[in-house]
């Protein structure tokens, strides 16, 4: 699509970011390079200028400066007016068409977006973190480069080196037909990465093939509910599926349900659950976890619920071997007294031999194995809204036996008392036999812009804090510009290291409306955290962006972002540099 806005969007604020591109033919360019024709354009229409001595230096990291006046020219050309009717035609046209489809009645609708994205981000740390980097690496990403922030301003962050220019498509396909509806979700994309040498590594941008990104289909009939894709909830025993999402095709039909899931490239999962079986009132599972080695664990276990004599019942057992030598037995009981206070009286009986779950991770001795036998009894009520408990253990396992006594009580923080408009919630646990203890009370008044908060955390031989909060919150406009300012410090009392801590934060985001179509928004963030954080120490955040709104289904947005942490080791010491760029199309 070679017109003012693919250009002007799509390239301009893509392409403009990685390098100082020129206004004519420079010595180190070449005529055949893959961005060739895009800095060419971007050149004409005088977003930015070459170097005075004719080279491109294409491989230059962007500087502040160079960023600062790129987007000023971004901004000028956004600003001169709305769409040509040549853009306005395109756009349009593209709706007639997808009207005119939908209007055959074909039982077929469809939406989406279209979007190109353009990401540079840096990250460097101190080279003596390289001796604990295990600390930082998020396993999940198989990224080298990839690394978890140990502390952020605004909440836990993941930060990489990212390089790329991405095109995107995402559709929303629903077919109504004969009594069958399917509701499909496609994501396709197209993406070149950059190498350290910042240099596309995939080839012509222009030439890439869209790949299948992501697919989640929903077949629905009155007969049964098929899903597709990934992340699916599964809401089974965990000792017949660890995880609570699956990967791959799940089918509801009546009492019957299946699911087919693929781990990774080794692992396998086959999950079934027949409810109701032989018309009572219990219910029958199958597990099974298969190995590209052959090594496969089945796990089948049947549960029931039921009322008798006033009684509820429960029951359930497995088993993961013809012979039944290794099982799982638990059978409890529950009834509700009204003795002026409403009593849940509730005990469980367990009688397992060494039994084994299917595993979710063998290294990490995860799931269900070994022996427990015993007993529990738990008495609980309700007292205005402090939930009172009682609980007796008695279990012996395969290395020990446990005796204890749980006392309990709970406000929950969705259901705090307020007295005085102070909210007021925590919870209270000791057990009389090891004589550990747990205590948390968190009280909070909001009064307009400023919140006080007083929260004291204690467990035994681990933590002993004493905490009261200030923060404050407020927005305001002032020549047209939105600002909205923050403010925080805690004082913090350690009373198990006899230690005084101080975290201090504070932040100021402005937002402006050039017009009814472009907004810059702006902000600065700054903490200092001492205590009660993962690793403790100095953060300091500022940020820019600049969003456009095309039309009413059409947006670009320019922004950039710096993060610089100093820990109170060196070895934790970090910044990042993020730039990224995006244009979306939504039909």
């Amino acid at each position: 699509m070679k017109n003012k806005l693919i250009i002007l969007l799509a390239v301009v604020m893509v392409f403009a970011m990685t390098v100082p591109v020129i206004a004519k033919s420079y010595s180190d360019v070449s005529i055949d390079h893959w961005a060739y024709e895009a800095v060419q354009d971007v050149s004409e229409m005088g977003i930015i200028t070459g170097f005075e001595d004719g080279t491109f230096r294409g491989e230059e990291s962007l500087n502040r400066y160079q960023m600062a006046m790129v987007t000023a020219r971004i901004a000028e050309q956004l600003a001169k007016g709305d769409l040509t009717l040549e853009e306005e035609a395109q756009l349009t046209e593209i709706k007639e068409k997808l009207a005119e489809f939908e209007a055959k009645d074909n039982g077929v609708s469809i939406s989406g977006e279209l979007g190109v994205e353009y990401k540079y981000e840096d990250v460097n740390w101190d080279e003596d973190r390289d001796d604990n980097r295990d600390d930082y690496i998020d396993e999940d990403l198989a990224d080298d480069e990839v690394f978890v922030n140990p502390y952020a301003v605004d909440g836990d962050q993941i930060y990489s080196v990212e390089r790329y220019f991405q095109e995107t498509a995402d559709f929303d396909i629903t077919i109504e037909k004969e009594g069958i509806r399917a509701d499909l979700e496609l994501g396709l994309k197209a993406i070149a990465e950059q190498d350290d040498h910042q240099e596309f590594v995939v080839g012509d941008i222009a030439s890439q093939e869209l790949e299948l990104d992501n697919i989640f289909a929903t077949v629905t009939t009155e007969d049964f509910v098929a899903k597709l894709g990934e992340e699916q909830e599964v809401d089974l025993k965990d000792y017949l599926f660890f995880e609570a999402e699956l990967d791959g095709i799940t089918v509801e039909a009546g009492d019957y349900w299946v699911g087919l899931g693929q781990e990774d490239q080794d692992t396998r999962h086959m999950l079934a659950r027949k409810n109701n079986i032989l018309d009572l009132p219990a219910n029958l599972y199958v597990g099974v976890e298969d190995q590209v080695d052959n090594d496969r664990e089945t796990v089948v276990a049947v549960d029931t619920e039921f009322t008798m004599m006033d009684l509820d019942w429960t029951g359930e057992f497995a088993t993961n071997d013809s012979e039944m030598e290794n099982k799982l037995l638990r059978v409890g009981v529950a009834k509700d007294l009204d003795l002026g206070y409403l009593f849940s009286l509730e005990g469980n009986i367990e009688q397992t031999e060494n039994f084994n779950g299917i595993k979710y991770d063998d290294d990490e001795d995860d799931g269900f194995e070994g022996t427990k036998k015993g007993y529990d009894f738990r008495v609980a009520t309700d007292v205005d809204k402090v939930k009172l408990a009682v609980l007796y253990e008695d279990y012996e396992y395969a290395t020990e036996e446990e005796q204890e006594t749980t006392l309990s009580a709970e406000v929950l923080a969705d259901n705090p008392y307020s007295i005085y408009g102070v909210n007021l919630f925590g919870n209270y646990e000791y057990k009389l036999d090891s004589e550990e203890e747990v205590r948390y009370v968190e009280a909070s008044r909001a009064l307009d812009t400023l919140t006080l908060t007083g929260i004291y955390d204690y467990e035994s031989d681990d933590t002993d804090d004493k905490l009261v909060s200030l923060d404050y919150a407020s927005e305001m406009d002032i020549a047209g510009i939105n600002f909205r300012p923050q403010l925080g410090v805690a004082a913090i009392r350690d009373d198990l290291n006899e230690e005084d801590y101080l975290n201090k934060k504070a932040g100021l985001e402005a937002a402006y409306a050039m017009s009814e179509k472009i907004t810059l928004t702006g902000g600065y963030a700054w903490a200092d955290k001492e205590h009660r954080v993962d690793i403790p120490g100095e953060m300091a955040k500022s940020y820019a962006a600049l969003d456009y709104k095309i039309a009413a289904d059409a947006s670009a947005s320019l922004s950039y972002e710096e993060v610089d942490f100093s820990g109170v080791k060196a070895s934790d010491d970090f910044d990042v540099q993020s730039l990224t760029a995006d244009f979306k199309l939504r039909f």
